[in-house]
């Protein structure tokens, strides 16, 4: 009898609780392309170069106010990118380089709820990982490393729950030879 009061008695206490946290909690999803801006070869200023980046993030957040203008999140992005260079007929560099980050960010949307096209900004730092490999040498090399983020976009609410965004995002690891800088664009979802 004991047991079945403890687990009426926490369900009493739990049930609202989570109803009000899971109110403020937020879940997104995006996929895009990304733009490599060090992540490139800098001994080869003649030729043809060829940069494909494939980008693809999630996060989890939690709305700090009632008129859900801000809303701390945790973030896990990751980048693709593949980098040639061709002078002639002759591969000249031809690189991979992966990038994953995780990121805690405070986003302020520069409007409150009830508008339709919400547009944001969002900035934080987090955990920077990149890995490249020299598909020509084959030398690779990985790093982790401390990174910053800032990002910039739009929310286009479809109900009170969900709706659809589209980002754009400046990420930069500081790794060990120089800054990694990237510029991912994704288009996603969130929920809540």
């Amino acid at each position: 009898m004991r047991y079945l009061f403890a687990v009426v008695l926490s369900y009493m206490v739990s049930c609202p609780v989570y109803a009000e946290v899971s109110d403020r909690v937020v879940l997104s999803f995006g996929i895009g392309a990304g733009y490599p801006i060090s992540v490139e070869p800098t001994s080869f200023n003649q030729g043809r170069q060829f940069r494909s980046g494939v980008h693809i993030g999630g996060g989890l957040g939690y709305i700090l106010d009632q008129r859900q203008k801000f809303i701390v999140s945790s973030s896990v992005d990751y980048t693709n990118y593949s980098i040639e260079v061709i002078e002639g007929n002759t591969v000249r560099f031809d690189q991979s380089a992966e990038i994953v980050s995780l990121f805690t960010d405070l986003k302020l949307r520069l409007r409150s709820v009830g508008a339709i096209v919400i547009p944001y900004v969002k900035g934080g730092a987090g955990l920077f990982r990149t890995m490249r490999e020299d598909r020509i040498r084959g030398q690779s090399e990985i790093q982790n490393r401390l990174g910053f983020g800032l990002d910039a976009g739009i929310d286009l609410a479809l109900s009170e729950r969900a709706g659809f965004f589209a980002e754009a995002q400046y990420q930069v690891g500081l790794t060990d030879q120089k800054m990694t800088q990237h510029m991912p664009f994704k288009v996603g979802i969130f929920m809540r």
